[in-house]
């Protein structure tokens, strides 16, 4: 069965998560625009034929469903983690330190 539902909480995990926005521009930053050749090797590391195939870093980045054009809602992503994770631990340390006089 395929459809719109299926997906869903794999999604939204992915927004709840701050490794998934990371992750994704750290890869679209290292593989976007580059061309890289693909040689088969045997076991020992020798190249089993002279041919290779050219494969793109867009490639990669759309097998991974990665988005270079999701930069900026990564990064804000990114940001609203850190205001959150900040606001967490100063309540916690507001809770837990107490100066006493």
């Amino acid at each position: 069965q395929t459809g719109g539902t299926d997906n869903f909480l794999p999604t939204l995990l992915g927004y709840l998560s701050f490794l998934r926005p990371a992750f994704e521009i750290l890869m679209v930053n290292e593989l976007s625009g580059l061309i890289f050749q693909v040689t088969l090797v045997s076991e020992n590391g020798a190249p089993v034929s002279d041919a290779s195939i050219p494969a793109s870093g867009d490639l990669v980045l759309a097998q991974l469903n990665l988005q270079p054009d999701d930069l900026s809602k990564d990064f804000l992503i990114l940001i609203v983690w850190l205001v959150l994770l900040l606001a967490l631990a100063a309540t916690l340390l507001s809770f837990v330190v107490r100066e006493k006089r």
